[in-house]
């Protein structure tokens, strides 16, 4: 199957019919891509999933949206956006190894803690709470070393629901509804580097506990 057939399938694609497309996308991964994409990425699995990216962007972009085909080797063209992907997959992944808590492993991990916060009523009535659970007094160390608003935030709208609209109000906030989301954010960034820091000073807590326990 050369070019011809690329320019066929995409031509049937886009008046209803992809039946063609399909057996080429198929047979050319069995017969070409599988081994050609597998040379970098060293596993099958990956190539597969990495083929079935490049496919569902190429189907977009030159069946749903209509962009002209390359005029010349199209099976070039895409290998050339499979080992883009396979660069991008690279990058994330460095990406998640070097920035051990994500904002949204940070979430997760105040949330597991809630139920401590819940049952003294707030953060500033557990200080001198013996915790069970070591993830615990290291996450509970972290929140009060927040500054007041932040914590309030972590506290309020993380912990007991309170929308940030309303708590804007509480705290006397001035400034726009989204100032109050990014000052969120910027908690949720100091809430995971003092995080890290507890892990750190904490020789015999693993971070693998403090972000997958369950």
């Amino acid at each position: 199957m050369n070019s011809d057939n690329w320019r066929k399938a995409i031509e049937d694609a886009k008046n209803g019919n992809d039946t063609l497309f399909s057996k080429v996308v198929n047979h050319k991964y069995n017969s070409h891509f599988n081994e050609a994409i597998a040379i970098i990425t060293k596993d099958k699995d990956l190539s597969r999933s990495l083929y079935t990216t490049t496919m569902t962007t190429f189907w977009e972009r030159f069946v749903i949206q209509g962009e002209k085909l390359p005029n010349t080797n199209i099976d070039g063209y895409i290998f050339q956006m499979a080992k883009n992907a396979f660069i991008l997959h690279k990058r994330q992944v460095q990406s998640y190894k070097h920035s051990f808590v994500q904002p949204m492993d940070t979430l997760d991990i105040i949330q597991k803690y809630s139920s401590v916060v819940n049952e003294q009523g707030s953060v500033d009535h557990t200080q001198s709470l013996q915790f069970e659970e070591e993830r615990n007094k290291l996450i509970h160390n972290a929140v009060r070393s927040l500054d007041k608003i932040c914590k309030e935030i972590v506290e309020q709208n993380i912990l007991n629901n309170v929308t940030l609209k309303t708590l804007r109000q509480e705290l006397g906030l001035k400034g726009t509804y989204s100032a109050i989301v990014q000052k969120k954010k910027r908690c949720i960034r100091r809430l995971k580097n003092l995080l890290l820091k507890e892990f750190k000073n904490n020789k015999t807590f693993s971070l693998e506990n403090l972000t997958h326990d369950k």
